[in-house]
């Protein structure tokens, strides 16, 4: 069996804040202004982070894209995007500064199907940001991640539901 790791919400504001100073960080030595970013999160799991990171941040600017590599603790045979993003949208992202923001990096796959979408619509530029990166298991290194892990972390949004059970 899997070791887990629960988290609590002030873990979640610490580490989201770690997130946070990466990404300022990265923007003011790249001369972006970090207000102008678009956040792009995979959901379930990047939704409260986006969240936290608009609000830290002052956009508002967050769109979700549904996603999926695991029903329950089962994973699928691959992750999926359920539905695209509609022509404005994409239009609207071209040339923009868009990062997309997810949980955690687990088997890296569901970042990389949802990193190779995204540059189709052509943003200036496309970083990736999570709270947890598997390092040993993942194929897909975020550009700004907080901590690594090897364990099966569960969120507190999670704990709420089936997801943390057991």
């Amino acid at each position: 069996m899997v070791e887990k790791e629960f988290l609590s919400w002030k873990d979640i504001e610490n580490l989201t804040e770690c997130l946070y100073k990466k990404l300022w960080k990265w923007a003011k030595k790249e001369g972006l202004d970090i207000e102008k970013i678009k956040i792009i999160t995979i959901a379930r799991g990047g939704l409260v982070i986006a969240t936290l990171l608009s609000h830290k941040i002052g956009i508002k600017d967050v769109f979700v894209l549904n996603t999926s590599s695991y029903q329950g603790t089962k994973k699928l045979n691959s992750p999926r995007i359920s539905f695209k993003f509609s022509r404005a949208l994409e239009s609207y992202l071209k040339d923009k500064v868009v990062v997309i923001v997810d949980d955690i990096s687990d088997s890296g796959e569901t970042l990389a199907i949802v990193e190779s979408y995204v540059k189709k619509l052509k943003p200036k530029v496309v970083k990736t940001a999570t709270l947890h990166f598997k390092e040993k298991l993942s194929k897909f290194k975020p550009s700004f991640y907080c901590k690594t892990t090897e364990k099966w972390v569960v969120y507190p949004w999670e704990a709420f539901g089936k997801e943390g059970k057991g």
